[in-house]
C-alpha cells in the first residue's frame, strides 16, 4: 500500500546532537569545524509561514531542547525543563543572536510562576504538535495557519493560560547573547476573552492579538508574576516578566496572530482564523502539496530522509506582510536551497526576488542576514561573503522569476562606487573568498547583461571579472588570507565560472586532481572528531580537509571532480557523504541545517542533480533513488529514471541524447523533460 508522504516526514529530524554511522573510507578523513547538531525543531510550521508555535525550554539556538550556545564540537547541555509554547522560531541555525521565541504560553494551575517541568507524550508531525506537561499533566495541542497559532489544552478544572510578551529569546541562563528584553510595551484586556499586546522586539513594533475559546471566565494582567489590576499595562526594557493571562475552566483554544503594521491588522488574522481542527488539516494538506512536488520511488529509508529533509528545506524564508525574512543567513541558503525553493515554488520564489531586489535599493546593497529586526544586518555576518544578493537574482533569473535589468541592478548596487578601489582593498587585506564572490558574481551579471545585448553593462562586470585567477597562488591554491570559517583549501575548490581556467591555474587536470584527492581524503589516515573546538580548531585546520557538509562552505566542492573527467570521484565522494553523513533520527544530520541549507543539499543529491549558483548550469551526480517526478516552477515536469543498481554512474541520457559533460543547462531542466541515469559498480 502506498503511504503519505507525510508518513516518511520527521519533524524531529536533526534537532539533537549528531549521531551518525562510523565512517569509513574517505569519510572517515573528514574533520567537522563546526557544531555537530543539526539545531532543528519541532514546532508546528507551514511552509514559509511567519508564526510557528513550539515548545519552549529557552534551549539553543531554536527555544527548544536542552543545548547551552555551541560554537563547534559536541553541544554542551543545561538543566532545561518545559516553560511554555512560544512563537517564532529560528531553524537549523547556530549563534544568529536574533533568536525569536515570543509571547510565550505557559498553561499551569494556582498561583502565577515560571513553571519548570518534565513533558511526556511528545509528538509531532507536518503541522502540528502535541505533548503532556508531566507534573501538572496538562495536554496541550498545537497547529498554525497562514495567519495564526492555535493553542488547544485541556485542564482538570480551573487553570490559567499566562502570556509572557516580555520574553524575547533564549533561557536567560545561557548568557546575554542569548536574549533581549522587551522594549516600550502595551498590554491590553480588549474583553474577557481577548488580549493585545504592542512590543517593540529587536527594534521592530510587534502586534500581537490573542483569543481564548471555551469555558473563558476573564482576562488579566501580571507584572513579576503577580496580577495588576487595569485595563492596560505598560513596561519598558525591564528585566521582569509581564504579560496577559486567561482564567479558564476545562479546555481550551488559544488563538495567537502577530502583524508588523498594526492592532487591527493583528486582530483581523486573529478573527478570520477558523477552528483548531480545521487549521491542523489545512496544515496537513498543504505540506502534502508542498511535499508532493518530488516524488520519488526508493526504498523506505531513502524516503524518510529524502522527505525529513525535503521538510527543513522549506520552512524558512518567512511569509511577512513587508516581504520574506529570516534569510539566516544568505550564505547559507544561496548554494542550494534558494536554487531549490526557485525550481519548486513560484509564489515563493516571485516573493523572495521582490525581497531581494527591493531590499538592494533600500540599503544599497543586501544585507547577508535579513532578519525580522531593526537591524540592516547582525554585523559579525558581513565577513562570510560578498555579492550574495547578485548571485542568488541571477539563479532566480534561469528560472525565469526575475528580469535581467533586476540582476543587473542589484548587481551594480552591491559593487557601489568606486569598484577597483574595493578590488585592490580586498586583495591588500587578503579577503580572496571575497575576490572569488565579487569576480564570479560579475562573470554571473556579465553573461545576463549580454543575454539583453546591455553591451556597457557586460564590459563593466567583465572588467572586474578578470580579476578571479589573481587570487590563486603558484600551485592552483586560493592564496592563504582571511577565511570567515575553514582555509584557504575550502574555497580553493568553488565552482567558479571558467573551470578549464581554474584547473590550468593548477598546471592541468592531472595535479588538479591531486590537490582536490589530497583535499577529500584519498590516501590520508583516519581523524578523530573533536570535542573542545577552542583547543583544536587549530590542528583540525593544519589538515587542510574537506569538513563532510558540516557547514556551508565548501558544500559544492564534490563537484570539481566534473570538470577534471573524474566523475567517480565525484560519485565516491557524494555517496560518502550520502552514506556516513546523513542518517535517521533527531542525530542525523552532520552539522547546523542553517534554515535548511543542508537538508537541500541532501535533497539534490538524493535526486542525483546539483545547481551551481550564480551559473545557467545543474551538474550529474549519482542518484539514491529508483525515479523521481519533479513538478517545477512553471509547472513543467523533470523527470529522473535509474537503470540498474551501483555506486557509479556508466552513462545519462536527457531527452534521448547522451550528456558527455555530465551537466545540463538550468533553462534544459525548467523546460522539462526526462534525465535517464545507468548505474555501474
Amino acid at each position: 500500500m502506498d503511504r503519505s508522504i507525510l508518513h516518511y516526514t520527521d519533524v524531529f529530524y536533526g534537532n539533537g546532537e549528531t549521531n551518525l554511522p562510523k565512517p569509513e573510507g574517505i569519510a572517515a578523513t573528514w574533520f567537522f569545524l563546526n557544531g555537530q547538531c543539526g539545531n532543528t525543531n519541532p514546532s508546528a510550521a507551514i511552509p514559509f509561514g511567519k508564526m510557528s508555535c513550539g515548545l519552549y525550554t529557552g534551549g539553543y539556538p531554536s527555544g527548544y531542547g536542552d543545548h547551552k550556545v555551541n560554537y563547534g564540537g559536541k553541544p554542551e547541555r543545561f538543566f532545561a525543563k518545559a516553560k511554555g509554547f512560544s512563537h517564532m522560531h529560528q531553524t537549523g541555525t547556530g549563534e544568529i543572536r536574533v533568536y525569536y521565541n515570543y509571547a510565550v504560553v505557559t498553561p499551569l494551575y494556582g498561583e502565577l510562576r515560571e513553571i519548570s517541568e518534565d513533558i511526556a507524550d511528545e509528538h509531532a508531525e507536518p503541522g502540528y504538535y502535541t505533548a503532556t506537561l508531566a507534573q501538572s499533566n496538562i495536554k496541550a495541542e498545537i497547529t498554525v495557519n497562514e495567519n495564526a497559532a492555535y493553542h488547544r489544552y485541556f485542564f482538570n478544572g480551573e487553570g490559567k493560560l499566562l502570556i509572557d510578551f516580555s520574553n524575547d529569546g533564549l533561557d536567560r541562563s545561557l548568557g546575554e547573547g542569548a536574549y533581549d528584553f522587551a522594549r516600550d510595551a502595551k498590554i491590553t484586556v480588549e474583553s474577557d476573552n481577548e488580549i493585545s499586546a504592542a512590543v517593540t522586539l529587536q527594534g521592530v513594533r510587534m502586534y500581537f492579538y490573542a483569543v481564548c475559546d471555551g469555558a473563558v471566565k476573564n482576562a488579566a494582567l501580571f507584572k513579576d508574576y503577580v496580577l495588576c489590576g487595569g485595563k492596560e499595562l505598560y513596561q519598558d526594557n525591564t528585566k521582569k516578566r509581564f504579560g496577559g493571562v486567561f482564567i479558564v475552566d476545562g479546555k481550551c483554544v488559544l488563538r495567537m496572530a502577530v502583524s508588523c503594521e498594526n492592532t487591527d491588522a493583528a486582530k483581523k488574522l486573529a478573527m478570520k482564523s477558523g477552528k483548531f481542527d480545521t487549521a491542523r488539516k489545512k496544515a496537513s494538506l498543504l505540506w502534502e502539496k508542498y511535499l508532493g512536488r518530488i516524488e520519488i520511488d526508493a526504498d523506505e529509508k531513502t524516503k524518510t530522509l529524502f522527505y525529513s529533509n525535503f521538510y527543513h528545506s522549506i520552512i524558512k524564508p518567512s511569509k511577512w506582510e513587508h516581504g520574506y525574512t529570516d534569510f539566516a543567513t544568505l550564505w547559507d541558503l544561496y548554494k542550494t536551497q534558494l536554487p531549490l525553493v526557485y525550481t519548486l515554488f513560484k509564489k515563493e520564489g516571485l516573493g523572495i526576488c521582490k525581497t531581494i531586489f527591493d531590499t538592494s535599493k533600500k540599503y544599497s546593497y543586501v544585507p547577508i542576514a535579513l532578519l525580522q529586526c531593526a537591524h540592516k544586518y547582525v554585523e559579525c555576518f558581513e565577513t562570510q561573503a560578498k555579492m550574495l544578493g547578485t548571485y542568488t537574482m541571477a539563479d532566480a533569473y534561469f528560472r525565469c522569476l526575475c528580469r535581467a535589468d533586476e540582476v543587473i541592478t542589484v548587481a551594480k548596487l552591491e559593487l557601489g562606487d568606486d569598484t577597483q578601489s574595493k578590488i585592490n582593498t580586498l586583495f591588500s587585506e587578503k579577503r580572496y573568498t571575497h575576490v572569488l564572490d565579487v569576480t564570479a558574481a560579475c562573470s554571473a551579471a556579465q553573461k545576463i547583461a549580454a543575454d539583453i545585448k546591455d553591451n556597457v553593462s557586460s564590459e563593466y562586470f567583465k572588467s572586474i571579472a578578470k580579476h578571479q585567477s589573481d587570487a590563486f597562488d603558484k600551485n592552483g591554491l586560493l592564496k592563504c588570507g582571511e577565511c570567515y570559517e575553514g582555509d584557504s583549501w575550502n574555497y580553493s575548490f568553488r565552482l567558479l565560472p571558467n573551470m578549464e581556467e581554474r584547473i590550468q591555474l593548477c598546471g592541468g587536470r592531472e595535479n588538479f586532481v591531486k590537490l582536490a584527492d589530497s583535499f577529500f581524503g584519498y590516501g590520508k589516515e583516519s581523524v578523530t572528531q573533536c570535542t573542545d573546538i577552542e583547543s583544536e580548531y587549530r590542528n583540525a585546520l593544519l589538515l587542510h580537509r574537506f569538513d563532510g557538509i558540516n557547514n556551508e562552505h565548501d558544500m559544492e566542492s564534490p563537484y570539481v571532480y566534473n570538470f577534471a573527467d573524474r566523475h567517480d570521484r565525484t560519485c565516491e565522494v557524494v555517496n560518502a557523504i550520502k552514506n556516513y553523513m546523513f542518517a535517521e533520527g533527531k542525530g542525523g544530520m552532520p552539522g547546523n541545517n542553517d534554515s535548511g541549507a543542508l537538508s537541500s543539499w541532501f535533497v539534490w543529491n538524493t535526486l542525483g542533480i546539483f545547481p551551481v549558483t550564480g551559473q545557467d548550469k545543474m551538474l550529474i551526480g549519482v542518484p539514491s533513488i529508483r525515479s523521481a517526478k519533479i513538478h517545477l516552477s512553471n509547472e513543467n515536469l523533470f523527470e529522473i529514471a535509474v537503470h540498474g543498481n551501483g555506486n557509479y554512474v556508466e552513462k545519462v541520457f536527457f531527452n534521448g541524447s547522451r550528456i558527455f559533460n555530465m551537466s545540463i543547462s538550468v533553462h534544459e531542466m525548467m523546460n522539462g523533460g526526462i534525465l535517464e541515469f545507468y548505474l555501474k559498480n
